[in-house]
């Protein structure tokens, strides 16, 4: 139990700031928030079940069958006779104190000789050590960080890949059926074994609505291939160029390749939203947006989500020739629905059943726009005017589906970035704003930036007051525990460092922050905060039990050094089992994951970073 009272501070201590370092996760905004609530939610149960575990049933059992001789006690780096508890002659600065307790293997033994003399010379030459590490920073957080892309969920591990087909307008649904059959028929030859299966839905070309079924196009139809899950030749964006420049695209057919996206819905990187009741003004700017994203190198897969649908007539009446002759709007009306629907006319009874009749034109009669004109109007004193005389026909460029954001016509362009291209979504809504949007001024017509720059700007905007909150709330746990503010921001110091060490890991491999990243880093803050509080909790200990053999604290430094080389053993068996339990995710050792791949990669890579400030800057 003495043993369990010595470690109960920082173990506490520990906790509370783990749990602090992930609170800021319940501030995530947006659809990214709803997804990830659950990782703290989690981790908050696993601290306090571990506390009792470490607290009521661990000492338990480590208790049976562990009856051993006490290690001889020490005082200020001299060791006590066990006869006289007198102490020997105090060790010279920098001498390493005799083995106590169970045999050490050579390897630890020579470890610590070897990081009692770094840390001695680096004591001895501490401006210069903080001096290099802050360049380190500085140079990460100042050259490298504002380099860092930053993609909410990287899609680099999608499994499908889906395929839109659009025919012309009015095609019956066998022909875009045989079209389907032809492009299905290329997949297999052309992906190989990258290919699990395929399968098509004809009517619509919406890739996700996977429960859909009825269609309301005839000329649209989306094919799903669905890739093996572990070693696959290439991505699904890949795959999608690849299809792109080797399928033989069906006549009239035109082809649109969307990856499946992983993670919650957050809409395509560059989405740009064209809002306005007037179709002409609303439609030419999307296409003006288009056009320019189109001309944008590494930007690809650039659609209006406006589709065209079967072009419609519109009879513009002329109101003066028709109060010449006669006729009002409701004659015209009711003939054309005469003429279409029919009306009815007369009903036959017999007996208990009664037939209605109704009289409509010939399909043939009402087929072309010249049958249709040539429809008899009668005016109220029965003279008879053709219809051609008194209406303009004009025919109006029609869409399948009109869809409608805060009360308004909108139509979406959407894009998406080639693989290798330098882009993300924040940098491109930032150059879409300068540069494109002010070149797209009406009056009848909005537009503004959405999609997953959006959801990037709400899952960040209260995340970063939370954090802020969160490190207040580490330093203000670390200073009633330990009695300093001073230690406290000490302490919290490798928080920064270790997400620059983040920062530089993410450059080195070439790859972009994501939010999964980040929760890395706000993970790793908490445990890389423990790794100090150990080291800080045995520093402060050591320091004390010496000033009571003297009180003048000349051995200070030299009890300083043997707490910390004693606190190597358990920090470096902390980094490197959590290193090595996260870096085979982080690299796809057995299936890699694109989600949880960057959390590890950073939890890995910015404890190793964090340690060395641990061990040697702390």
């Amino acid at each position: 139990m003495l043993g369990v009272g010595d470690v109960a501070k920082p173990v506490i201590a520990s906790a509370i700031t783990t749990v602090l370092a992930f609170s800021p996760m319940f501030a995530l905004g947006g659809m990214p928030g709803k997804f990830a609530w659950a990782l703290p939610v989690v981790v908050v149960l696993a601290l306090v079940l571990s506390l009792v575990e470490s607290f009521l049933i661990l000492p338990a059992h480590m208790s049976n069958g562990h009856d051993r001789e006490p290690p001889p006690a020490t005082t200020n780096g001299a060791e006590l006779s066990e006869s006289s508890q007198e102490p020997r002659a105090a060790r010279p600065e920098g001498a390493e104190p005799p083995i106590a307790g169970p045999e050490k293997r050579r390897f630890m033994v020579a470890l610590e000789r070897g990081y009692r003399a770094l840390l001695t010379r680096a004591l001895r030459r501490r401006g210069l050590v903080l001096l290099v590490f802050a360049a380190v920073f500085v140079l990460v957080m100042g050259v490298i960080g504002p380099r860092m892309g930053f993609t909410l969920f990287p899609q680099d591990d999608s499994d499908a890949l889906f395929i839109e087909v659009d025919m012309p307008v009015g095609t019956p649904i066998e022909q875009t059926e045989a079209a389907v059959a032809a492009v299905e028929a290329q997949l297999p030859a052309l992906i190989g074994d990258d290919l699990q299966a395929v399968t098509a839905r004809i009517g619509h070309r919406e890739a996700m609505a996977v429960d859909r079924k009825t269609g309301a196009a005839a000329h649209e139809a989306v094919i799903s291939a669905m890739f093996v899950p572990l070693g696959r030749e290439h991505s699904s964006a890949e795959w999608a160029q690849i299809l792109d420049r080797e399928l033989a695209i069906p006549t009239g057919a035109s082809l649109a390749f969307t990856a499946k996206t992983i993670g919650p819905p957050l809409g395509s990187p560059v989405t740009l939203h064209v809002a306005g009741n007037d179709d002409e003004a609303r439609r030419a700017m999307a296409e003006a947006a288009a056009q320019w994203l189109r001309s944008q190198p590494g930007v690809v897969d650039v659609a209006v989500d406006e589709r065209p649908g079967i072009p419609r007539i519109e009879l513009d009446l002329d109101h003066d020739k028709l109060a010449l002759r006669g006729l009002d709007v409701a004659t015209v009306g009711r003939t054309l629905t005469a003429a279409f629907h029919g009306l009815e006319v007369s009903e036959i009874r017999e007996l208990d059943q009664s037939t209605r009749i109704r009289v409509q034109l010939d399909a043939n009669a009402r087929g072309a726009l010249d049958d249709l004109l040539e429809l008899p109007l009668r005016s109220q004193t029965g003279e008879r005017t053709l219809l051609r005389d008194v209406v303009h026909p004009v025919e109006v460029r029609a869409v399948s589906r009109i869809l409608h954001r805060d009360g308004l016509r909108t139509a979406t362009v959407t894009a998406s970035f080639a693989p290798g291209a330098k882009l993300d979504a924040n940098a491109m809504a930032a150059r879409i704003e300068a540069e494109l949007l002010p070149g797209l001024q009406d009056p009848a017509v909005r537009a503004r930036v959405g999609g997953e720059a959006t959801e990037t700007a709400k899952t960040t905007g209260d995340m970063k007051g939370a954090m802020i909150i969160a490190v207040l709330g580490i330093v203000t746990v670390i200073a009633l525990i330990f009695g300093s503010f001073l230690e406290a921001l000490f302490i919290v110091t490798v928080i920064p460092f270790g997400a620059a060490g983040v920062f530089l890991a993410f450059f080195l491999h070439d790859k972009p922050l994501s939010m999964f990243a980040m929760l890395g880093i706000i993970g790793l803050s908490g445990v890389v905060v423990n790794a100090a509080i150990v080291m800080v909790d045995g520093i402060n200990g050591r320091i004390a039990a010496a000033r009571e053999q003297d009180p003048d604290g000349e051995g200070d430094q030299q009890a300083m050094i043997d707490a910390v080389v004693e606190r190597l053993r358990p920090i470096l068996v902390t980094t490197t089992t959590t290193a090595g339990g996260v870096l085979p995710t982080a690299y796809g050792l057995g299936g890699y994951d694109a989600v949880l791949s960057p959390m590890s990669l950073a939890l890995g890579w910015g404890l190793i970073f964090a340690t060395l400030i641990t061990l040697f800057l702390v």
